[in-house]
């Protein structure tokens, strides 16, 4: 049985807004919480319309296999 030390990092963005309120970008509402996403639940077009938008914060994270399990 695998644990999830030996469990490869998915690969993610972490994103949040700037502005009160959020803002709509690739099909999702972002909000100043920072939300963390991976990079296969979006299309090449959207990561490129949520790293092109300068009202959200889009950092590259690795996620734990356990955080998404």
């Amino acid at each position: 049985m695998a644990t999830a030390k030996n469990a490869t990092p998915v690969k993610g963005i972490k994103v949040a807004a700037l502005q009160e309120g959020g803002r709509y970008r690739a099909g999702r509402h972002w909000s100043k919480e920072p939300a963390t996403v991976p990079v296969s639940d979006l299309s090449g077009e959207q990561l490129a319309q949520l790293r092109g938008d300068a009202l959200l914060v889009v950092i590259d994270v690795d996620i734990e296999a356990d955080a998404t399990a």
